[in-house]
């Protein structure tokens, strides 16, 4: 299946990101990949999110989309092989294969397309915004600094908002850069400083308070989404999760493991992958969540991805086929873009800024603002100012 072409790709922002990333130092690349990696990988998987919002056509679109597409093409092709890169992000045709004859579907894709977050997940908004805040802060920060922004936008955007709210999918991903700001920290006193962040994006929603627009605040009334997680529970994952993200800053050969080892936290176990679960109790997992099992295989495939467009093209088919083969988690659709974000971040931390494809890059809606943030971030967090 042929892809879409994608936007932005112009070749003098590929020799410029090209020459400003080659002056990085190695650690310096892991940190701006993982900050690009997790944005550009929300890029990549939003367009099945859009799809799979509303009814069943999306669904029927993916499922033709995975049985058209060669699982081997996706899988297995190596770094060399994806220069072009045409069908990275979700092709043109997918959105195409929405029945013709189903007018209101077709009008409510129009209708969606010109939607603030047609091309960024409320996920990628919210870890854009966090970025920001790291960028002005070059240090450690309260949670404060960054709650009004994230209330505002739960506000701007309550449907979404309250779809993904206080889930592992989307509170891991958003914190995922919190490892950059000193990438030599150990767990606890990565732990000290992230810990409030977590604890405020697992806030129950019915306890979180907004102001409307007439300037009266109130709290989010609808009921909290099945998937959503316990703050003890989504502590201890969160926790795990950048211990991890940790590790692969290091350049630890087994980040997953290491990681595992180092870190007791009740509830981080719920997100390792089998076989690490099986070095830990010598047994795997008796039951997993649907949640818990997503952020367990996007684990795993950042681990064994052979590059960085490696992984996402195998995140991509693992989230569809969730979304196909599994009961919805909810009534609002199957979560895409949290996976893909945090294997994104991984994976750009796992690999270097500079494996992330330059077409990819471009193709991202507001690259030229994250890559001066990623890098300001990075040189300021190997050499932290004095204050």
């Amino acid at each position: 299946m042929s892809g879409r072409r994608l936007l932005g790709a112009a070749p003098e922002h590929h020799q410029f990101y090209r020459n400003t990333f080659k002056q990085l130092s190695d650690i310096q690349q892991r940190q701006v990949g993982m900050i690009l990696g997790a944005a550009v990988a929300d890029a990549a998987v939003r367009e099945f999110e859009w799809l799979d919002l509303h009814g069943d056509a999306g669904s029927v679109a993916i499922q033709q989309f995975l049985t058209s597409s060669s699982p081997s093409t996706e899988l297995d092709a190596t770094h060399e092989s994806l220069k072009d890169n045409e069908i990275a992000f979700p092709p043109q045709e997918l959105a195409q294969l929405v029945p013709v004859d189903d007018t209101a579907r077709q009008e409510e894709l129009v209708h969606l397309a010109a939607t603030p977050l047609r091309h960024q997940s409320i996920t990628g908004v919210m870890h854009h915004e966090l970025l920001k805040v790291m960028m002005t802060a070059r240090g450690e920060f309260e949670v404060d600094a960054v709650a009004d922004r994230w209330v505002s936008i739960a506000a701007a955007h309550p449907e979404d908002f309250l779809k993904h709210h206080a889930t592992l999918e989307h509170v891991l991903p958003i914190l995922s850069p919190m490892a950059c700001v000193y990438p030599w920290a150990d767990d606890e006193a990565l732990w000290r400083f992230s810990e409030p962040f977590a604890e405020f994006l697992f806030t129950p929603p019915a306890s979180r308070h907004v102001i409307t627009d007439n300037g009266e605040p109130t709290t989010t009334p609808t009921p909290s989404p099945p998937s959503m997680t316990t703050a003890s529970h989504g502590a201890g994952a969160c926790l795990m999760s950048q211990s991890i993200a940790l590790r692969y800053l290091q350049s630890n050969p087994h980040p997953t493991r290491n990681a595992m080892m180092q870190c007791t936290a009740p509830g981080g176990e719920s997100i390792l992958p089998e076989d690490i679960l099986m070095l830990r109790n010598g047994r795997g997992a008796a039951t997993m969540s649907p949640t818990s099992a997503v952020m367990s295989g996007t684990i795993q495939i950042a681990h064994e991805a052979k590059c960085y467009a490696h992984g996402i093209r195998k995140v991509i088919r693992f989230c569809a086929a969730q979304a196909v083969t599994s009961a919805p988690m909810t009534s609002s659709g199957r979560r895409f873009c949290g996976p893909a974000m945090l294997a994104g971040a991984l994976l750009g931390a796992k690999f270097g800024v500079r494996s992330i494809p330059m077409e990819w890059l471009s193709a991202t809606k507001d690259h030229s603002a994250l890559g001066t943030i990623a890098v300001d971030i990075s040189q300021w967090a190997w050499n932290p100012p004095s204050k």
